[in-house]
């Protein structure tokens, strides 16, 4: 687990890296993408800060502080953020890539309708755009992101299968009947293609 301090240095260095500008209010959202994605497929946190609900939605309160007023953060700020970044787990370096490509184009205010959606943060809903600014806890966390990597591994499955199946169609692959009532085989059939 590393500090909430150097998460957001090495995140904010390895987005500009992918031309990707961040501000604070981004920031505290794509914080949340990270730590959640990280609890739900290592069982543990990324970071070593708590996320709390507010009414833009989660927040990673060193990191606001840090980050606070600047709508625009410059690289030249944070060169540090690359040696960080190199040295950092590859299993971090992984989330942070993925959540940069799965939700790092998105804008603040685009980030902050998604997180409002979300039930880790609606379980802390007052209301329309009001929050109670408690923890959001590990647990949620979890749970909610592990439902998200399914939804995202069965939309993969069914990329896959439509492809193959257009194939098959072509004469290009041809499916075996036995793969075709199991998910497991048909996965590890497909992984040997």
């Amino acid at each position: 687990m590393i500090t909430a301090r150097d998460f957001g240095k090495a995140f904010l260095w390895k987005a500009n890296q992918e031309g990707i500008t961040v501000g604070n209010l981004q920031l505290q959202k794509l914080a949340y993408y990270c730590q959640g994605y990280f609890i739900a497929l290592h069982g543990e946190k990324l970071f070593d800060e708590k996320i709390n609900a507010y009414n833009l939605g989660p927040v990673v309160t060193s990191l606001y502080r840090e980050y606070k007023g600047v709508k625009e953060i410059s690289l030249d700020k944070f060169k540090e953020g690359s040696s960080i970044f190199k040295s950092l787990d590859e299993r971090i370096k992984s989330t942070i890539d993925y959540v940069l490509n799965l939700v790092g184009h998105l804008s603040a205010w685009d980030l902050v309708l998604k997180t409002h959606q979300e039930s880790p943060w609606m379980n802390h809903s007052l209301g329309i755009n009001k929050a109670d600014g408690c923890e959001i806890t590990t647990e949620e966390m979890k749970v909610f992101f592990k439902s998200e990597l399914s939804k995202l591994q069965d939309l993969h499955l069914v990329g896959v299968i439509n492809a193959l199946e257009a194939s098959e169609k072509s004469g290009a692959i041809e499916i075996p009947e036995s793969v075709l009532d199991n998910d497991d085989d048909f996965i590890a059939w497909a992984k040997n293609l």
